[in-house]
């Protein structure tokens, strides 16, 4: 069986301007030119006078017109996700139980940034809130929402990527307001600018099971001619596995396979100006689900562009994999159920429940059991104040299933904390949020076996 997970990251709008686009050119490739329209035609034509022919063809793909048509707007973004959502597209390709594409939208928050010359959609739920209401609240319940996070820079500009999510705590921020104001909690997620490093995988590895940031591939020409690519800087998978393999990373080199709990899935771009899926590369997945190995080939669009084009290439070459391998039945499958099946985790692990928790106070001083083991060391706990401050902490660990947290004058007085937020996965990937209402101390709980 071979499982295909199209993964989506969700963004929102993006504008460039003609200065934008000349202004990456020379950061990236060290090439200066006046930004003028005509200059830009001659860029996509490779019409570069003293640049290597390598450099040229990295140019050429980076500039080319169907990479910077881009939605700059909501309205552009409403269009295309709509063409996509619908079943002539959706159901353009049917895996080999009859169904169409699942799509996984990996929602980011974009937060923590000063300056937003690419007029993205600053501010918490953005993302999440839109793709909800677009898909699963109108009925396309096959979709899933999950996370994807973009490191703040030094800088703070908001078109800029960093390599490290302790400069702020801005992913801690987003989902406490996850938890609190949308009662859900990520199961799986996938790298902003593609950027892991030791911080981000520790974090991850307390909480998130199932993670999409594998894309391994031999470095090209292409890529060597990059400046933000060459080298590992950013987009960093050179000791990674190149096969369709889920592995456990390693604790000290998150890139190799090792004996951390977490799921790490390869996934590679449709289109991409690096780490590109191709023809071959599905033909490769194809040869190893045929070869009776467990396989998950994952790839990657922007809701930024068309995606209906990707879609298209990518049909195309799954159709001809299929003919080639007619013993191999496929199957699109959201990013949890992929892994799940492909792996057999239904069978090791025996429990399809989400965990769940008993409340218990005793004065200002919280008690919650856990009637399973979770996931990591302890629940997601946080709350939001009176002053909508949100805030993270630690638990008192009692046991591996019992966990205490007092509010006093070390930590924060009781009375100003309106919401409570406690939120896990389990080692199958349910999961379970609780929100305390601190007015009246009711408990809405939410469950969810993906």
């Amino acid at each position: 069986m071979l499982y295909i997970v199209y993964c989506i990251d969700a963004e929102g709008p993006v504008y460039e301007s003609l200065d934008a686009t000349f202004e990456r050119v020379s950061e990236i490739f060290g090439v200066d030119v006046e930004p003028s329209q005509q200059n830009l035609i001659k860029l996509q034509k490779g019409d570069i006078p003293r640049i290597s022919r390598k450099k040229r063809d990295a140019i050429m793909k980076m500039v080319s017109p169907d990479r910077l048509s881009l939605n700059a707007d909501w309205s552009s973004i409403d269009k295309t996700i709509s063409k996509v959502i619908c079943p002539k597209v959706r159901n353009k390709l049917l895996d080999s139980y009859g169904n169409g594409y699942i799509y996984n939208w990996f929602c980011v928050d974009m937060v923590g940034f000063e300056t937003n010359p690419r007029r993205r959609a600053f501010g918490y739920h953005q993302m999440y809130e839109y793709y909800k209401n677009k898909t699963i609240d109108a009925g396309h319940v096959q979709d899933r929402l999950y996370w994807h996070h973009h490191p703040v820079p030094f800088t703070r500009q908001g078109h800029k990527t960093a390599n490290n999510i302790s400069f702020t705590n801005h992913h801690i921020q987003v989902l406490c307001r996850r938890v609190i104001d949308c009662y859900d909690f990520p199961v799986a997620f996938r790298p902003g600018g593609d950027v892991v490093r030791p911080d981000i995988s520790f974090f991850l590895e307390q909480w998130i099971p199932f993670d999409y940031s594998n894309h391994a591939v031999d470095e090209t020409e292409v890529e060597k001619n990059q400046l933000d690519l060459a080298g590992g800087r950013f987009s960093d998978c050179r000791r990674s596995p190149k096969e369709w393999i889920v592995f456990h990373p390693d604790y000290f080199d998150y890139q190799k396979q090792g004996n951390m709990k977490r799921y790490v899935a390869r996934c590679l771009y449709l289109r991409g100006r690096f780490k590109s899926l191709t023809e071959k590369e599905v033909d490769a997945a194809f040869a190893r689900a045929d070869s009776n190995k467990p396989t998950v080939m994952a790839f990657l669009s922007h809701d930024i562009r068309d995606m209906t084009e990707d879609i298209n290439l990518v049909n195309k070459w799954i159709k001809k994999s299929a003919t080639k391998h007619k013993d191999v039945k496929f199957k699109f499958a959201n990013a949890v159920d992929a892994i799940r099946e492909a792996l057999s985790l239904k069978e090791s692990l025996h429990t399809h429940n989400p965990p769940k928790f008993d409340i218990q106070w005793k004065g200002s001083c919280l008690k919650i059991i856990s009637d399973k083991k979770l996931w990591g060391p302890q629940p997601f706990f946080c709350f939001q104040t009176w002053d909508f401050n949100y805030y993270h902490d630690n638990l008192d660990k009692d046991n591996d299933t019992s966990w205490s947290y007092v509010f006093d004058y070390n930590t924060i007085d009781i009375r100003a904390v309106k919401y409570i937020g406690i939120a896990s996965n389990d080692d199958f990937g349910n999961t379970t949020v609780c929100v305390i209402n601190m007015e009246n101390r009711k408990i809405k709980t939410v469950y969810r076996n993906v």
